[in-house]
């Protein structure tokens, strides 16, 4: 049984420093690897409510088993969209980018923008993409890491895909990966999603990292009560 990560996600909101300006990083600001499931994953905090989410530079540090997940604010649903590029020599040259919903849910993918550019977008106004504000976890992974739910089933339609897609398997809550990722050309690929219509998960201003705390413990009781009752 997989539950929300109370603790953990509290002293993240406790000890995150804010980003300045629209970018995050990865290790600057998150201070180490983003973790790669939704009880752990990296909570991207910012000055000011005001200011978007433009981009967020990181590394995938494991080869083929790389994933980073991000938890970000959605406040523009009908024109989001996020793209990626590699960053220097040893940027990530086939990576995969998913979306999840704050419940771990998958909402939609994309591995290939087209056969020729094997960089990963998941477009504005696509009908797997998300349908309201809010918070959402973003993923990036190499090319063929696909995320797998509880049964061990691929969430999303594995292989060299063109375009985004949506899940296809009934049970979409990440839990676990394949691990057969592409890797990048060192193991150690860099790369920047670029995002539109976001901004950070949350802002240091009066009590919004408590009531997000307070979100946090909510869902994670409820989360843990579901899971219970199916026993």
């Amino acid at each position: 049984m997989r539950k929300f990560s109370i603790t953990a996600t509290l002293l993240i909101l406790g000890s995150l420093p804010a980003a300045a300006g629209t970018i995050w990083n990865e290790i600057q600001d998150g201070g180490a690897d983003a973790p790669r499931l939704p009880e752990n994953a990296q909570i991207t905090i910012g000055v000011s409510s005001s200011d978007p989410l433009t981009d967020i530079f990181g590394r995938l540090v494991n080869g083929f088993t790389g994933a980073d997940m991000y938890l970000i604010r959605i406040t523009d649903f009908a024109n989001f969209s996020a793209i990626t590029s590699p960053v220097g020599k040893n940027g990530v040259a086939d990576p995969a980018l998913y979306l999840f919903n704050f419940s771990g849910h998958g909402i939609y993918g994309s591995d290939n923008i087209s056969p020729t550019n094997l960089q990963a977008m998941l477009p504005a106004g696509d009908p797997n993409g998300p349908q309201s504000n809010g918070l959402y976890f973003i993923l990036i992974t190499p090319s063929g890491n696909d995320p797998l739910n509880k049964f061990g089933n691929f969430i999303f339609p594995c292989g060299c895909i063109t375009g985004a897609f949506g899940p296809s398997a009934k049970n979409t809550i990440i839990e676990h990966y394949s691990d057969t990722g592409i890797g990048g050309p060192d193991g150690n690929g860099k790369y920047d999603i670029q995002l539109t219509g976001a901004t950070f998960a949350e802002t240091p201003e009066p009590g919004t990292l408590g009531l997000m705390a307070f979100g946090v413990v909510v869902a994670s009781m409820l989360f843990t009560r579901k899971n219970i009752c199916r026993r």
